[in-house]
This record gives C-alpha cells, sequence and structure tokens, in this order.
C-alpha cells in the first residue's frame, strides 16, 4: 500500500493527468483499502457509475469529483 499512496502524494503539480492515469490511481488506492466501487460512491457521494467509468477512464473527472474521490479516501489537501 505505501508505494501506491506514497506515488501518489509527490507533488502533483508536477504530474499530468489525464482520465487513464487519474482512474487508475484512484482504483489502486481504493483496492488496496478494500473498499467496492460501490463503498467509494457512497462515501464520496457520487453515483457507482460515475466510479465505473472513471476507474475505467472513459471520462476524466472534474476537479469537483476528483477532490471528493480522494477526501473520501482520506487525503485532504
Amino acid at each position: 500500500m505505501a508505494g501506491t499512496v506514497d506515488w501518489f502524494r509527490q507533488d502533483r503539480e508536477q504530474v499530468l493527468w489525464d482520465a487513464e492515469d487519474s482512474g487508475r490511481v484512484v482504483r489502486l488506492i481504493r483496492e488496496e483499502r478494500g473498499w467496492s466501487r460501490s463503498q467509494l460512491a457512497e462515501a464520496a457521494g457520487v453515483s457507482h457509475g460515475d466510479v465505473t467509468q472513471f476507474e475505467a477512464g472513459a471520462v476524466a473527472p472534474s476537479q469537483p469529483m476528483l477532490v471528493r474521490l480522494t477526501r473520501a479516501m482520506g487525503f485532504h489537501s
């Protein structure tokens, strides 16, 4: 778990986020925590479908959605 979390905590200003990379990171952290997509969606106040599409890289998240997802998993800026 530490490897993914440490990578996610790097200086995010230097990382270019796209839909696929963002979704992959959120999925990895969610899985490391043992959460289902439904659990993350409920904790973040978004739909299960939104989480599924985001993790698959089908859609780029809006900034508010990404903030909600990461805060739900314990990351705060």
